[in-house]
């Protein structure tokens, strides 16, 4: 059983956020976080596109794990992990996602965007642009959102790929929480259905931001499926 296990966080956020998640999969694995580039303080880079996010995360693989390595991926980072299970196989082992958006077009990157006008973040949200400050620093917060909105409209605009081509042969969990808002059952769904050893698992009770995720539930999904030997 590959035994490397790589966390990654979602857009806006940080490999901390997913440190009880961490503690909480057990000992079995030898478990790492990372933060992507332009978050958590690392500098924001010029390229702020997945392909960049996919070429950093195979790097740390690479210089970190040593072997083969799973992949739990949250919002962005499932889309992170996929990509760089399509493009590197070799260095992936099983790879779950929870809560990653698929069905990106105009239409939706325009409803995501919304969210992300920094004036209205401070007016409507004051704790969370502030959470943003001290999780980016030293980088400046509305800097990390701004480049995030021009990534979700290149998404929406063409840079995302066509949801069918995950063309993986790696095993795959498409999570998504029964309360998720952002994500639909439908596009989660197509995705599992089309991955040669994919399956959609819906976790009941579960919101889209990873802080409202009861994380033993969470845990105990996860544990499942890097334990399941039939996708092995």
């Amino acid at each position: 059983m590959n035994t490397n296990l790589l966390l990654l966080h979602g857009a806006l956020g940080s490999r901390r956020q997913l440190d009880e998640l961490a503690g909480l999969v057990g000992t079995t694995w030898n478990i790492e976080s990372h933060n992507l580039p332009g978050h958590g303080g690392r500098p924001l880079p010029q390229k702020y596109m997945i392909d960049h996010f996919v070429e950093d995360t195979a790097e740390f693989i690479r210089n970190k794990s040593g072997g083969q390595t799973s992949i739990f991926g949250f919002s962005m980072g499932g889309y992170v992990a996929l990509e760089l299970a399509r493009k590197y196989p070799e260095l992936v082992g099983k790879v779950a996602t929870l809560g990653t958006k698929f069905d990106w077009t105009p239409e939706s990157a325009d409803r995501e965007s919304l969210l992300l006008d920094t004036d209205k973040m401070i007016e409507k949200v004051p704790a969370f642009t502030e959470l943003l400050r001290h999780r980016h620093a030293p980088q400046d917060w509305k800097k990390v959102v701004f480049k995030t909105k021009d990534l979700l409209m290149r998404l929406g605009n063409g840079e995302a790929r066509i949801m069918s081509s995950f063309a993986l042969l790696h095993p795959v969990r498409i999570f998504r929480g029964g309360l998720d808002q952002m994500v639909g059952r439908d596009e989660s769904v197509y995705i599992a259905d089309r991955l040669e050893n994919g399956r959609y698992v819906e976790i009941p009770g579960l919101r889209h931001p990873i802080e409202q995720a009861d994380s033993e539930t969470l845990a105990r999904y996860l544990r499942d499926f890097l334990l399941d030997m039939d996708n092995a």
